[in-house]
C-alpha cells in the first residue's frame, strides 16, 4: 500500500516541522478540482487499485469500541492529528511492480510556498527558477517565502 497525503488545512508550524522541516521544505497548493480530474484519469486505468478520500479523525475509545470497516482503514487517523485536515490517495494491490505515479498537469499548482527557514537571498535566487519551470503552462501559481516565523506586527504589539 502506498499513500499520497494532502493537507487542506492552513499553514501551521506543525506542518513545517513534521512534513517539510529545515530550509529545503516547501508546500505546494493544488487546485483540488483540477488535480482530482487527473487522479480520476489515472484511477480509470488501475482496476480499482487507486482509492481516495478524506481522512476521518477518531478517538481511540471509539475505534476500540467499533472498528472501522476494513476499506476505511487507510482513511482513519487518531483525533490529535485533526489539524492536518488530510485527503489521501491510496494505491494498494498485489502487483508491487505496477507504476504508482500519478502524473498531473502543472496547471493544477496554485501556489508554492518555500520554507520559513529559507534565507530571503536564497529564495530570491530560487524563485526565478521555479517560474521558469512553470513557464509555458497555464499555471499562474504564486511563489512565496513563508512568513510563518516572521511576523513584525505581532512582535510590535508586545513592544509597548
Amino acid at each position: 500500500m502506498y499513500a499520497k497525503c494532502f493537507c487542506a488545512g492552513r499553514e501551521t508550524i506543525h506542518h513545517w516541522k513534521n512534513f517539510a522541516p529545515g530550509v529545503t521544505g516547501c508546500c505546494v497548493e493544488f487546485d483540488a478540482k483540477e488535480l482530482l480530474k487527473d487522479v480520476d484519469d489515472v484511477a480509470s486505468h488501475t482496476s480499482g487499485c487507486l482509492r481516495y478520500g478524506w481522512v476521518d479523525y477518531e478517538y481511540t475509545k471509539f475505534v476500540t469500541a467499533k472498528q472501522p470497516d476494513l476499506p476505511r482503514y487507510p482513511f482513519v487517523k487518531r483525533k490529535p492529528y485533526h489539524v492536518e485536515n488530510e485527503y489521501r490517495i491510496i494505491w494498494q494491490g498485489a502487483d508491487y511492480d505496477a507504476p504508482r505515479e500519478i502524473p498531473f498537469r502543472l496547471e493544477c499548482i496554485k501556489k508554492i510556498t518555500l520554507s520559513p527557514e529559507l534565507p530571503r537571498n536564497i529564495f530570491e535566487a530560487i524563485e526565478p527558477l521555479l517560474r521558469e519551470l512553470l513557464k509555458g503552462t497555464a499555471s499562474s501559481a504564486q511563489i512565496n517565502l513563508s512568513k510563518m516565523l516572521e511576523h513584525p506586527e505581532w512582535i510590535a504589539a508586545f513592544r509597548r
